[in-house]
């Protein structure tokens, strides 16, 4: 076995079915000793190699004892499978287009589901409530999965993405409107109502990691500065004035 563990999460890689018992004898053991507990809602079983015919629901003891402890399937991402991993993979796709599509697709129904049914709220229309239902109960719950997980197809992502508006358009707005959807997402400076833009939204919430990275915030580690380096590189087509103005420092000890 060979594991790798970050603070509260941890990665174990087993040669064979064998080990599982194992590894599971030794997680009872931390457990008594720390009183921590297994996120069962957060394991996934990921199948590689030559063990991708491990069957959980068969009879065998180490399926047993992964059923006992609630987990009942198994993952794998070879070529040709459409993989849907939990959202515990921070970003970190370890599918193929057809499980991203078909996330994206689940968060969004799901998403679309709930602003149907808060669109029965006694709030008026065009309130600061609705607004905030929008963006919390509606983007919120499906930002995670919508900012980590992009599926490669542009289609895709506008026809998604496009679904969700028409939701928060429903909700904030209702049926009969007395402000158009495009004048609503207007600041309330400009007339409008500053409604929820899905698509603003989730564009900004993609581009603040790399802007973070090439320097407009100040709190990175100095280690952050190779990957404004790597970022000039990769990019050459940006404006690199405004790259080569990016401060790149480096720590100064002090004995």
């Amino acid at each position: 076995m060979r594991e790798r563990g970050l603070v509260d999460d941890t990665m174990v890689a087993m040669r064979s079915p064998a080990s599982i018992e194992p590894l599971l004898d030794v997680l009872d053991r931390f457990s008594e000793m720390s009183c921590a507990k297994m996120n069962v809602a957060k394991t996934i079983l990921l199948l590689a190699g030559g063990q991708r015919n491990f069957d959980i629901q068969g009879s065998s003891r180490p399926a047993k004892r992964l059923r006992a402890r609630g987990l009942h399937e198994t993952h794998d991402v070879s070529e040709g499978s459409a993989t849907n991993l939990p959202e515990k993979w921070h970003g970190v796709l370890l599918g193929d287009e057809a499980g991203t599509t078909s996330s994206w697709n689940t968060a969004i129904t799901a998403a679309v589901q709930r602003a149907g049914r808060l669109q029965a709220s006694a709030l008026p229309t065009g309130s600061r409530g609705r607004l905030a239902q929008a963006t919390g109960r509606v983007l919120g719950k499906a930002l995670a999965t919508l900012k980590f997980t992009v599926p490669q197809s542009q289609a895709t992502i506008d026809e998604q993405l496009q679904r969700l508006q028409q939701a928060a358009d429903d909700l904030v707005l209702g049926k009969r409107r007395w402000l158009r959807a495009d004048e609503a997402r207007q600041p309330r400076v400009d007339f409008g109502i500053g409604h929820l833009d899905v698509h603003a939204a989730l564009k900004a919430a993609w581009l603040r990691p790399l802007l973070a990275t090439l320097g407009t915030d100040h709190a990175q580690r100095p280690y952050k500065v190779y990957y404004a380096e790597a970022a000039r590189l990769a990019y050459p087509e940006m404006d690199m004035v405004s790259l080569r103005g990016l401060s790149i420092t480096y720590p100064s000890w002090k004995l």
